[in-house]
């Protein structure tokens, strides 16, 4: 199932990119990503969208933009797609992290 099939049509600016839920997502979006042979290296949530607005709900969706050094030592953007599921010890579900301007680089 894609994030777009799961998650409500009502995005909303997160206010506070520094929350600890928000930073984990991030984190984790970016380690899901290296296990796909990357060597990225976080480095901060630029900004992002949030299904909802109450930071202490059982499960919320992100679209994260996120900083992180690419594979050349470059900081460069992701858009990281994840769903985090609280403090209940579930890991965070990574639905796609991918290049900003994938569709720009010549290969």
């Amino acid at each position: 199932m894609s994030f777009e099939e799961v998650v409500p049509s009502d995005l909303f600016p997160i206010k506070d990119v520094n929350r600890r839920k928000v930073q984990e997502a991030a984190r984790f979006a970016v380690e899901w990503k290296n296990k796909g042979g990357h060597r990225l290296i976080y480095k901060r949530v630029v900004n992002g969208l949030s299904d909802n607005t109450d930071s202490h709900a059982h499960h919320q969706y992100y679209i994260l933009v996120i900083e992180a050094i690419n594979d050349d030592g470059i900081p460069w953007s992701y858009i990281a797609k994840v769903k985090h599921f609280g403090g209940n010890g579930k890991e965070p579900h990574v639905f796609s992290v991918e290049d900003v301007l994938k569709d720009y680089k010549k290969h």
